[in-house]
């Protein structure tokens, strides 16, 4: 229906910094995407988790503030 698609490059993920809290990881992560640059990501990790877990992916807004997603008591 779309036709040839060029091919999807590997995904390319580097992790900028990781917290270790109480009851979750947290790591910040660069995806490479050779389209638009470079992108940043929160990956949450619960220490323990049935496998394979569930997982939920939350869009932030189009704010030119990448960290808008994660100020404490700015998150309705």
């Amino acid at each position: 229906m779309f036709g040839n698609l060029p091919a999807r490059p590997k995904p390319q993920a580097r992790l900028l910094s990781r917290e270790i809290h109480p009851d979750f990881i947290l790591d910040n992560l660069s995806l490479h995407n050779p389209n638009h640059g470079d992108l940043t990501a929160f990956l949450f990790l619960p220490h323990t988790r049935p496998k394979p877990a569930p997982a939920i992916l939350w869009l932030h807004s189009s704010s030119h503030d990448r960290h808008q997603l994660l100020q404490r008591g700015h998150n309705g």
